[in-house]
């Protein structure tokens, strides 16, 4: 895939000179051990300290020559002749689409040259020359890059007996600047559907739009547009082959590229189904004008962009530079919305905190099914101690799981010390406690019996146990508090995977059996002792349908591991199913029929054993399984390891058990 336009990426800084870097046999998987203790590390440490005084600059005459540059001009054109050619792709829909690795600070850098346009005041009519415009992409790449190092620098400078808080608060603060995706867009969609659906008429009466239309009214313009501009060329295509000039196709292709940015509440209620008058007051929320922010600069200065990713420009047209920062703002813009006529907060986050806790049992349901998953269980410690638990998952090993939908202020997410260590507490320290209180019931008191209310009669609903995982469901996307949040809450007594909601759908979107889920699950949570971190919950995943997250088994004291970019796969499944091209979801590679036979046993003794010696078998397995099946249609004994056997059955069904020191599945014949 290539696109039209978009920023160079500057790479002048060598962190990876710190790890020791493996790549898995497929060029797709990245994972990063650090060196350990001693004089390399330490010397190359020191050269690394030296190159960030040295490149961290100040970037105050870059980002007067930016300006400088939009002097006189048409400024809208200006953003257009920078933006268009970076969101427009050329691609037949055959060749790999998945560009995520050069390309996820787009949408800062495109916020960013949007915030220096609002702070110009003496513009004018001249247009953007081409030389100007990629003098316009460098610069904003320069200016990146210095305030990266910056951050940097002034960590490292701080840096005291708490690195892992300093560390963390720099994640913040580079998260802030260069990070603008809270999810893949089918995820979004459906968080927004049920905080908002529910309750659409109050929404409508308060905003004059339904907030769950702004992903879906996205979404369903951009396909147009794209269809749009996708039609223009084959229609000049044809007409070059025929020795013509298509003179509709051209028209059609001016329309699709002004339409990129340029939106018009007519057009897109005819491209999306939704009123326009609802449209325009959708358009009208996210707006604001030209000479709004004077004194907006830099990178880490507050930008009122990202709250207000619109302009008006008068007649009924509206600048729209990132379409998908209308999706990534609005939980952002309600949480911060003053009490006001027909609008309060409040029963916001009253919405958002009963559809988190209803997603989240309903994406484990769609895994484990409806029997093994109980939403909001009430439960009593020997102490007298009462406890609640926002979803268990009952299976041999439980999943004990919080869901929290406190909001993360402006301050937090630019890295204020003390909002960081406020919501630490109050979203990871607090959810953690839970967790722990509730599984030192299951595993040290054996408690198996749990209520659906406080005061409810108690039901049996857990087996016997051979462990147990917590996990922590954050409504916003938090990817520091993530990789790096239990180190610094402190107090981690249980293996625990801290993910957010949209990342947990994607998750139960590709692993969609019990036994992958929970063999992830188990291994996302021993990353925290293992002191691995990853970038997204993406790359993990990713490196996990790749490996299985194998690095964490070599995990030493003296080391850490980072999980770089490892979701080319995810991201090119999920780029084409929001085109609507053919893709391939990524998958395991574990044979269906013995994944079947476990999702039927995950409450019986011995499951989890099972599910570790499958899903850590090395693929090729496998295709020597299905051979085996095929030849051995009377029977046989397939073995993984020196406990766990596959067995073709004559029998109808599946079936699991134990026989003397073996786990048996047994798996019918093919029919």
């Amino acid at each position: 895939m290539a696109r039209l336009g978009g920023f160079p990426e500057n790479r002048s800084l060598n962190i990876d000179a710190l790890f020791e870097v493996t790549a898995s046999s497929s060029g797709s998987e990245t994972v990063q051990t650090s060196l350990p203790p001693g004089p390399e590390r330490d010397a190359i440490l020191n050269e690394l300290v030296g190159a960030l005084s040295e490149q961290a600059t100040d970037s105050t005459a870059m980002i007067e020559e930016l300006r400088g540059l939009m002097v006189g001009r048409d400024i809208t054109q200006l953003i257009n002749a920078v933006v268009v050619p970076a969101m427009t792709v050329r691609s037949t829909g055959t060749q790999s689409v998945a560009d995520g690795n050069t390309t996820s600070t787009w949408a800062a850098k495109v916020e960013y040259l949007v915030g220096v346009a609002l702070s110009m005041t003496n513009t004018g009519d001249a247009g953007t020359p081409t030389d100007v415009m990629h003098r316009v992409t460098q610069l904003i790449s320069d200016i990146f890059e210095a305030e990266q190092l910056r951050l940097i620098a002034q960590t490292i400078e701080k840096a005291d007996s708490d690195t892992e808080r300093e560390l963390l608060l720099q994640q913040m603060q580079l998260e802030y600047q260069t990070d603008r995706m809270p999810g893949y867009a089918v995820h979004l969609e459906r968080v927004d559907s049920e905080v908002f659906g529910r309750h659409r008429d109050y929404y409508m009466n308060a905003l004059g739009f339904d907030p769950a239309d702004v992903i879906r009214c996205t979404r369903l313009h951009t396909r147009s547009i794209g269809e749009m501009y996708l039609a223009g060329i084959n229609a000049m295509a044809e007409a070059l082959n025929a020795g013509g000039i298509n003179r509709d196709g051209e028209q059609v292709m001016r329309h699709a590229f002004d339409a990129i940015t340029l939106w018009k509440p007519a057009d897109v209620a005819a491209s999306t189904g939704i009123d326009a008058e609802q449209i325009t007051a959708m358009l009208d929320f996210f707006s604001t004008e030209y000479g709004c922010q004077p004194a907006f600069r830099a990178p880490s200065d507050l930008n009122r962009v990202r709250t207000h990713p619109c302009i008006r420009l008068g007649n009924l047209t509206y600048l729209v530079p990132d379409p998908w920062a209308l999706s990534a703002g609005i939980h952002r813009r309600l949480a911060a919305e003053t009490t006001r006529k027909n609008y309060d907060p409040k029963k916001y986050f009253k919405h958002r905190q009963d559809a988190h806790e209803r997603l989240v049992t309903s994406a484990l349901r769609t895994v484990f099914g409806q029997a093994n998953v109980y939403s909001t269980q009430h439960y009593n410690l020997a102490a007298g101690t009462h406890g609640e638990i926002d979803s268990l998952v009952c299976t041999e090993w439980p999943l004990v799981v919080e869901a929290k939908a406190i909001a993360l202020t402006e301050p937090g997410r630019r890295g204020a010390p003390s909002r960081v260590d406020t919501k630490i507490k109050t979203i990871l320290s607090k959810a953690l406690d839970q967790t722990d209180r509730a599984l030192s019931y299951i595993l040290d008191q054996r408690g198996r019996t749990f209520a659906p209310t406080e005061n409810g009669r108690a039901v049996e609903l857990l087996p016997d146990v051979a462990g147990g995982t917590a996990i922590i469901v954050t409504f916003e996307r938090i990817d520091p508090f993530a990789s790096g949040g239990l180190t610094v809450a402190g107090r981690v007594n249980r293996p625990t995977w801290v993910v957010s909601l949209t990342d947990l759908l994607m998750t139960t979107d590709i692993l969609t059996d019990p036994s992958a889920f929970h063999h992830y699950a188990r291994r996302r949570a021993e990353m925290h002792s293992a002191r691995a971190r990853t970038l997204a919950e993406a790359d993990t995943l990713g490196a996990y349908l790749l490996s299985r997250l194998s690095i964490l088994d070599s995990a030493d004291e003296n080391t850490s591991i980072l999980i770089g970019h490892s979701c080319e796969a995810l991201n090119e499944f999920y780029t084409r199913q929001e085109a609507g091209w053919a893709a391939e979801k990524p998958e395991t590679g574990v044979s269906g029929d013995v994944t079947a036979a476990l999702t039927m046993a995950c409450r019986q003794p011995g499951w989890v054993t099972a599910v570790d010696a499958v899903m850590t078998s090395d693929p090729s397995v496998w295709k020597k399984w299905k051979n085996f099946r095929r030849k051995h249609r009377r029977g046989g004994v397939f073995p993984l390891n020196g406990h766990v056997c596959l067995v073709t059955s004559t029998a109808g069904e599946s079936s699991f058990e134990r026989s003397d020191d073996s786990l048996l599945i047994n798996i019918p014949r093919p029919s």
